[in-house]
């Protein structure tokens, strides 16, 4: 067992450090070992703690240890020969933050947490699934509305139940059946399987070059897709005069006090115009209606830009939701960065085969200063498209 004493004179330097923080973080790196051996080499040696840990895990114990990122480094090069050797994984050290798991289990001890990873592990029976698809049946025959609004549980296309995500489960407290008072039913949310992301998000031109990509979890929200337009154009003088996007007309109204919108016109693409929007929704049929923008049409009436460029892009990228369903974060992301890469590498020759002109913005001096093009005999289109592509991880 590691002396407390070495170990506080090796923190001096952290200011204000407590031995309750101490104690946390090595539970907590304890806990996570994991986690850090996944960002190490496949030729790393397990059995010696890594000199640096991933940031993702450096982030993690510095929001919860309330501790900065240096002494997130200091602690760990202090502890982590006893973090990686168990020095401090006794039951009574890790009380207070976990509770052991149970051999062969997903769950500790508490009565409570048995019993939902029993209903969970009764969820994936055949014969619970077959019954529920007969309730489900006959709750549409009886109530259809009533069998639409239960919609909690999710279900695969194959019908079997998915693992994934968090899932509630309803305890019954009153299995004893003694006299005591009837106890209500608890609700709990666990998770027994991975969390999967819930789109990514395109910006792409009209050329077809796609500029940037996104990972949204949970929601696609309009507040997101406008911080992440902020985020993919930080220039002033390169932001685009003009942004296509299927649900503009909640945008628009969202970022209607944001000065970075000012010179920025938003309109949904013409297809999810037609098909999509109401024409009850006033605001929608007189700010976001793209007839509406002249510098979107020619003389003779045609649409000068192809508002539906990201729409085509997603049947592209929709190709890859298979590929990449079951990779982790740093992978999918590298993968579908080097395909993004390689297609705009290939509609870039297109351009050029075709006499398109294609051409960028290039500054001068600082991000304040002037601009000029590649080639000043080019233009450049200023119009983007936003759409989301059904893909997740």
């Amino acid at each position: 067992m590691v002396e407390l004493a070495s170990v506080a004179h090796a923190l001096l330097n952290i200011h204000a450090l407590s031995l309750e923080t101490v104690l946390c973080f090595v539970n907590l790196a304890s806990a996570i070992k994991d986690d850090s051996i996944l960002a190490q080499p496949a030729t790393y040696d397990v059995s010696a703690p890594p000199d640096f840990l991933p940031p993702s895990v450096n982030l993690f114990l510095g929001s919860a240890c309330t501790l900065t990122e240096d002494s997130v480094q200091l602690c760990w090069s202090v502890l982590k020969h006893d973090i990686w050797q168990g020095s401090f994984m006794s039951q009574n050290s890790t009380k207070t933050l976990f509770n052991i798991v149970t051999p062969g289990s997903k769950t500790c001890q508490h009565q409570d947490h048995k019993a939902v990873e029993a209903l969970h592990a009764l969820r994936g029976q055949s014969h619970f699934q077959l019954r529920k698809r007969l309730e489900r049946s006959r709750a549409i025959v009886d109530n259809p509305a009533r069998a639409i609004s239960r919609g909690a549980e999710h279900v695969e296309l194959d019908g079997n139940m998915s693992d994934e995500g968090l899932q509630e489960f309803e305890v019954d407290s009153n299995q004893d059946h003694s006299l005591a008072p009837l106890k209500p039913k608890k609700k709990l949310r666990t998770q027994f399987g991975r969390n999967r992301t819930h789109c990514e998000v395109l910006i792409v031109a009209p050329c077809g070059i796609i500029h940037d990509r996104q990972t949204f979890y949970r929601a696609e929200g309009v507040g997101s897709v406008a911080a992440f337009i902020k985020e993919a154009f930080p220039d002033r003088l390169t932001r685009p005069s003009h942004i296509f996007y299927d649900n503009n007309c909640n945008l628009a109204q969202h970022v209607k006090d944001d000065p970075f919108f000012n010179d920025i016109s938003l309109s949904v693409d013409v297809f999810h115009f037609n098909c999509k929007h109401s024409e009850k929704d006033i605001f929608c049929q007189e700010n976001c209606n793209p007839i509406a923008f002249p510098e979107l049409t020619v003389d003779d009436g045609k649409w000068y830009f192809n508002s539906s460029v990201c729409e085509q892009t997603n049947s592209w990228f929709g190709k890859f939701n298979a590929i990449t369903r079951g990779m982790k974060p740093i992978k999918f992301d590298f993968y579908l960065d080097e395909v993004i890469l390689c297609r705009n590498r290939l509609t870039l020759e297109k351009l050029k085969r075709e006499h398109q002109r294609p051409s960028q913005w290039e500054s001068i001096g600082s991000s304040e200063g002037s601009l000029r093009l590649a080639n000043e005999d080019d233009t450049l289109d200023k119009i983007v498209a936003v759409a989301k592509s059904a893909g997740d991880v």
